[in-house]
Formats: structure tokens, sequence, C-alpha cells
């Protein structure tokens, strides 16, 4: 049997969703995180350990949990996005990923990192990263390296776009619209003119197991985005072709910071078979 999976943030949108595709390909799941009853791994809560992993709480319960399941490969996707809260910025984003780099370590296991491409920065601006969530994930990038050049972690940084599926509740854009035009109601929106690049959420777990089983040694980065990227103008013209509805442009303000026109520093890995044209048929019941 393959060793287990270590994965945090299990409860999220895109967590949930890769701990369900590995345990569906035999593979154990510890999850470290806020617990999911429904998803069938061994749950590891982050405030304190359950009772096969050991009595020690938070950060310090990580040895604990290595040395009772011994996991070949963890993925860290869990992430505070709080500003505000510049603590739980430093614990999630920088502090529990270090930990699990040195765990890593001391155990030979592998280690893929979920960044996102706000790290990247915007036109105009690369390498700057839009905001502190952005500024912390950032931050792990030379613990990566170092980890992966001088303790022998194989590790891979995957930087994430734009995401989007059934069930998703996090309230994105694109669903938003897509809403709209199912209740026909009008929509208010910024001046619309922001890009965002989106891909199916299936062809990025996907992708991710792909990638999983053919880590080089080492460092390595793999960018997962899709062929064709949008305005918010264009995303609302796609879904006015298949249900029209009104949406009002400027009557929203952006945030303070806004990334206007994502980076693509490399070829992406992306195996995408699902395009946002697809997804915008698909949820208006309009397959034809």
């Amino acid at each position: 049997m393959s060793a287990p999976i270590l994965i945090t943030g299990a409860s999220g949108f895109i967590g949930e969703r890769l701990a369900r595709l590995f345990l569906n390909s035999g593979r154990q799941v510890i999850s470290w995180g806020r617990s999911r009853p429904d998803i069938d791994c061994v749950h590891i809560d982050s405030a304190g350990l359950s009772e096969a992993a050991g009595s020690a709480a938070g950060l310090n319960g990580l040895t604990a949990v290595f040395d009772s399941y011994k996991p070949s490969l963890v993925i860290n996707a869990v992430a505070s996005f709080d500003n505000g809260d510049i603590s739980a910025l430093t614990e999630v984003n920088f502090e529990l990923p270090l930990n699990l780099l040195e765990r890593c370590a001391e155990h030979g296991s592998q280690f893929i990192q979920l960044g996102s491409y706000w790290q990247l920065g915007n036109a105009g601006k690369a390498g700057a990263p839009i905001d502190l969530y952005s500024a912390t994930k950032a931050a792990l990038l030379p613990l990566m390296q170092h980890y992966a050049l001088y303790r022998g972690v194989s590790c891979l940084n995957c930087i994430l776009y734009g995401t989007y599926g059934e069930g998703d509740k996090r309230g994105k854009v694109l669903d938003l619209i897509i809403n709209a035009a199912q209740k026909g109601e009008p929509l208010k929106l910024s001046a619309g003119d922001q890009r965002l690049n989106l891909t199916d959420i299936d062809d990025l777990l996907h992708s991710i197991q792909v990638l999983s089983k053919s880590m080089p040694k080492g460092y390595s980065e793999a960018y997962l985005y899709a062929k064709h990227d949008y305005s918010i103008k264009e995303l609302v013209s796609l879904v006015q072709a298949e249900k029209n509805f009104e949406a009002v442009f400027g009557a929203k303000n952006l945030r303070a910071v806004e990334l206007s026109q994502p980076l693509y520093p490399a070829a992406s890995s992306l195996i995408e078979t699902t395009t946002v044209k697809d997804y915008i048929k698909s949820r208006l019941g309009q397959n034809n």
C-alpha cells in the first residue's frame, strides 16, 4: 500500500476536492485542519491532535503526526486571506509550512506548496506581491529552495490562478455573473477591465495529481493556468450570449489594491479539458 498523503486545508474548496481525489485513487489521506466528517480521511485538528496521533497541540504536534503516519507527500493547501490579521497570516501562510518543511526533511517526505498568482505581482510591478496574503505566501519561496538544496526535500511550488467549479460557495465573480443571469436580476460591477485567468477545479486537481507522481529532486515550479484569460466585461458577454441580463458597470469601486493583469512567467502545466465557456453553458443548462 502507498504511504499516506498529508493535506492541510482539506476543509476548503480546493483542499477538500484534492483529498477526495487522492482517496478515490486508493491513497490514505491525513487531513490537518478543520474536520470534515463527510470526507473519509484521518482528521487531525490543527488546534489539538487526535488520540491516534498523540496529545501535543498546535504546530508542535506535527512531529507526532509524522511519527504516527509517516506521510510520503505533504500538500499545503491551507491559507489565511485576512490582510487585517497579521498573526493569522504569519502563522498559517508562513510558520505552518515552515514547520511542515522541517518535518519533511526529518522524515524524507516530499512537499507541494499551493501558491497564488497574486504572489507574482501585477502588470508593471512584477515580483511585488499584491497584498499581505500573497506576500506571506511568497515569503516561503527561499525557504523551499533552502530545504530543497541543503536538506534534501523535493519541493514543488504550484502557482494557482482563479478556479471555478460546481458547488463553489466562495462567491467568485464568475458565479455571481451566472447567478444574476439565472435570476434575471441586474448585477452591479466595477468598470470590468481587470482580467482573470480561470481554471476548472477538476482540471486543476488532476494536474496536481499528475505532477505529484513525477516530482523532480530539488526545487521546481509549476504554473497552472488556462489558455485564455478574460476581462470581467468579456465574462459578462459570454454569459449574456447564453442568457441575457443587465450588468451595471462602474457601479462598484475596486478594492484599494487590485490585480488588473495576471502574469505568466512560464508555460502552463495545466491539463485543460474544460473551459469557462463549457462551465457557463453547463450552469445555465444549455449544453447544446
